[in-house]
């Protein structure tokens, strides 16, 4: 349930979800409250889904007098894929931390939750550079640029962290 009356909106959300009745959802915590790790803002306009204003539906998208909602597309979000928000999330092997990738800053981030998951201060959260990694940034299988450089994906074994990145090449 993504309804913003119940969560909020927020690129930064982590969401913490009951397993057990009544399975409640709450915002555990919100990247874009703490500072230096903001996700980046909501990219859709601020006119509203559903206003004409907001989008264009091209042609042929719709049969004619079929409802249209500009979610269905929504050309002002296509740059903010892949660059906005969280990328994966991961908790710890003791579960004592989230580790989650910030898309916006491309920055691993370990978040300390204790064994009673409680939001950390900001000084307790590890940051971790993912587009300074020498091997990703010199040599003859670098990306063009530091900035081609997406991170998202995450795996966790062994107590080892695990990230996966592209390189969009969208310098060149």
């Amino acid at each position: 349930d993504n309804d913003p009356a119940t969560f909020g909106t927020t690129t930064g959300g982590i969401y913490q979800v009951s397993v057990t009745p009544p399975f409640a959802t709450r915002l555990f915590m919100d990247l874009n409250t703490y500072p230096g790790l903001a996700t980046g803002p909501i990219p859709h306009t601020a006119s509203g889904p559903t206003s004409p204003t907001s989008c264009t539906q091209p042609a042929g998208y719709r049969p004619p007098g079929a409802p249209y909602s500009c979610w269905e597309y929504d050309t002002i979000t296509y740059d903010a894929v892949g660059t906005t928000g969280l990328g994966d999330l991961d908790i710890s092997e003791d579960d004592l931390a989230i580790w989650v990738v910030n898309l916006t800053t491309r920055q691993l981030l370990e978040i300390p939750i204790g064994l009673t998951p409680t939001a950390p201060p900001a000084a307790a959260i590890s940051r971790y550079p993912l587009t300074t990694l020498p091997d990703l940034v010199s040599g003859p299988n670098a990306c063009p640029s530091a900035n081609d450089l997406r991170p998202f994906g995450l795996g966790l074994r062994d107590f080892r962290v695990y990230v996966g990145l592209v390189c969009s090449a969208e310098s060149t």
